[in-house]
């Protein structure tokens, strides 16, 4: 490789990585003291080669325990190229950008005791079972019309079944079975079953299949603990069996997604407003939840494709997080400038099979052009509008994103990302094709269609530091694209779906019932506690749709657009009415407009001919009172009787008997005690 010491010294010292920056040619043998020397230093120390990096590692281990070391791979990524005459910049750039270190994420523990289920249709998955008994507790499951050959020892569980449904993961799977059934023992040929049942539940810790049918779930190689095999395939088998032995104990991954439910915009009171992260998450480990969305860690595969549709920022990636990503990609581009670089176009890529193919390419090919600046990445297809946006605003003249048969249905979200960013560029006259997908597992064809790029020149490079939610971050790359635009315009509109938008409501037919408010999950509409108002934040909505569909007088429509109008920032007012006061109380409780129209809708009813449509501009206490002082309550039941007892017949008899005497005396009869009746 053709290195320039001196030159790129100055650019890492620029990029904060201080001291001497000293070129080998033979790091690794007979200069290696220089290593062992730097070492002794204690300083932190960055070593541009990472083929040795085992041997580098154990020496520095011998030498201190407390060795600070990199490795950053200048060689296939940029040394070996047919322009690597010119990739100094580039070299200088890669060796800035390892110096920086993401914050890591947090994990999630996976447990599995061994238990395991054979699936299989023939006598194979007898046979696979047999090897692992020795590591793995086994239970076999032969789908109904198997013609597996009786076997003269049962040494494992065998059992009739087909799978209707299985759920879970690594160390928690359930299957539901039907057609359940044991073995017969007296079996004489092929195994014979007993009477099936359906229905029937069972848990186990792993899964392998190797019934060459349909998979149990949605993209199966992203299912911790559930293997596939085809059972033709002797080779497929034993590479099957050597890694299921190993998944005994505990396991942990990365939880990658972070959720924030306050800002999830995926429905309010039962009406559906966002689900792309459910439409699109290939696993299926996100599920509707009420108003919000659920994230089952164990199950996400961190493909990040919901992260990369979220309109909101509710799921955000965090392996790593979105800022650290983007302040990674702003020193690998500020140092390609610092050192001379122009128009960089940015290589995004995942860090396994997209790196064996610049490696590829670098071995056998052409290598990557000096310009290209491979990024790696957990997963390709974690890229949004945010990465996007922000690398442009950054002077990367283009971005190009590699994915190959891996991603194959997994790419919708990613090109939906494209789509918008491209619509943003070109319609503030930057041109077209400065983003695209490099679909291809050929180091030829990669080396062909980014050697093809011809560089165009990008936006002047921003100098904000990526701080904030994805949406912040979208809107600060969006207002500098804007400034620097070759031809700005001050709304640009965007395709239907799009994360940016106008809310339109027809005033004339709004009652300012704020049903909108409370189903805005962004607060992009907002109420005034004082008085009856309707505000609208035009850049904190999402188009989310949630106000239209909740909004019981049908009078909002979507626009989406970007608005880059300092009043897009701020809270203008939509409509303000007058409050409805009691016309008994004066209190006021509700919007004029709202109960002028309720009334005008019922002054024909008969419950509400002459007076009693007053009530309906009655406050709720009012109401009550008006209708408990009528006089001609047509429910009235008149006076209710009184409940008689025992003891109100008794005093009656006795009142009686008392005014029979005074009658008598009053006639002069002689009347003897009480036994006069």
């Amino acid at each position: 490789m053709p290195l320039d010491g001196n030159a790129l010294g100055k650019v890492c010292g620029k990029a904060g990585m201080e001291g001497d920056l000293e070129v080998a040619s033979h790091l690794c043998r007979t200069q290696v003291d220089r290593f062992l020397k730097a070492i002794e230093t204690g300083a932190p120390l960055t070593v541009a080669c990472t083929q040795e990096a085992p041997l580098f590692a154990e020496l520095a281990n011998e030498r201190r325990d407390d060795a600070d070391i990199r490795f950053v791979n200048i060689r296939e990524r940029a040394g070996w190229s047919e322009e690597a005459d010119r990739s100094m910049p580039k070299i200088a750039a890669l060796i800035s950008e390892s110096g920086f270190e993401p914050a890591s994420a947090t994990n999630v523990t996976l447990k599995s005791g061994g238990t395991t289920l054979i699936y299989g249709s023939d006598s194979t998955a007898i046979e696979v079972a047999r090897k692992l008994s020795n590591r793995l507790d086994v239970t076999v499951l032969l789908k109904p019309g198997s013609d597996a050959i009786a076997p003269s020892v049962v040494d494992i569980p065998i059992f009739q079944g087909e799978i209707a449904r299985a759920a879970g993961h690594l160390g928690k799977f359930e299957v539901y079975v039907n057609n359940y059934a044991p073995a017969i023992p007296s079996s004489r040929g092929t195994l014979t079953f007993g009477a099936g049942a359906n229905g029937v539940s069972s848990t186990c810790d792993l899964i392998l299949d190797l019934t060459g049918g349909s998979s149990l779930f949605p993209a199966p190689e992203k299912r911790d603990g559930y293997l596939r095999a085809d059972p033709g395939s002797e080779a497929a088998a034993a590479i099957a069996i050597f890694e299921i032995a190993d998944l005994i104990g505990e396991f942990e991954k990365p939880r990658y997604i972070r959720y924030n439910a306050d800002i999830c915009a995926h429905s309010r009171s039962t009406q559906i407003g966002c689900n792309r992260c459910v439409d699109i998450c290939p696993t299926s480990a996100i599920t509707p939840a009420g108003d919000h969305v659920s994230i089952d860690p164990y199950i996400c595969a961190g493909c990040g494709s919901c992260s990369s549709v979220c309109p909101t920022g509710a799921a955000a990636y965090s392996y790593p997080n979105a800022s650290d990503l983007l302040q990674r990609l702003r020193t690998l581009i500020r140092a390609f400038h610092d050192a001379g670089g122009k128009n960089p176009v940015i290589l995004v890529h995942d860090a396994r099979s997209g790196q064996d193919l610049i490696d590829l390419s670098a071995r056998f090919g052409k290598g990557l052009p000096a310009h290209v600046l491979p990024f790696a990445v957990n997963e390709a297809t974690q890229v949004g509008l945010d990465f996007l946006t922000t690398a442009a605003a950054y002077g990367a003249s283009d971005i190009r994103i590699l994915v190959g048969p891996q991603h194959a249905g997994e790419t919708e979200g990613l090109a939906s990302q494209i789509g918008l960013a491209e619509t943003v560029m070109s319609g503030l006259g930057y041109g077209s094709g400065r983003f695209g997908l490099i679909n291809t597992n050929d180091p030829d064809q990669l080396s062909e269609q980014l050697y093809a790029i011809t560089g165009q020149s990008g936006a002047a490079p921003a100098s904000f530091i990526p701080v904030g939610g994805k949406r912040s971050l979208t809107m600060l790359a969006l207002t500098h694209l804007h400034g620097k635009a070759p031809a700005p315009v001050e709304q640009l509109p965007l395709p239907k779906g799009a994360p940016f938008g106008n809310v339109n409501v027809d005033t004339d037919g709004c009652t300012v019932c704020l049903s909108c408010v409370g189903a805005c999950p962004t607060g992009a509409l907002s109420d005034n506690p004082d008085f009856p108002q309707l505000s609208f934040n035009e850049s904190a909505c999402v188009q989310c749709g949630l106000c239209k569909s909740t909004c019981p007088e049908q009078v909002i429509t979507l626009e989406p657009r970007i608005n880059f109008d300092e009043s897009a920032r701020s809270s203008l007012l939509v409509k303000r009415d007058e409050p409805a006061h009691c016309i008994r109380c004066g209190k006021p409780f509700g919007t004029r407009a709202a109960i002028d129209k309720v009334a005008a809708k019922l002054e024909n009813h008969s419950m509400f001919t002459g007076s009693a449509v007053d009530r309906i501009r009655m406050c709720e206490d009012c109401r009550v009172v008006v209708q408990f002082e009528r006089t001609d309550n047509p429910f009235a039941a008149g006076t209710p009787r009184t409940t008689r007892t025992t003891d109100d017949y008794l005093r009656e008899r006795e009142e009686l008997r008392v005014q029979a005497k005074a009658d008598a005396k009053a006639r002069g009869l002689d009347v003897d005690g009480d036994s006069h009746e």
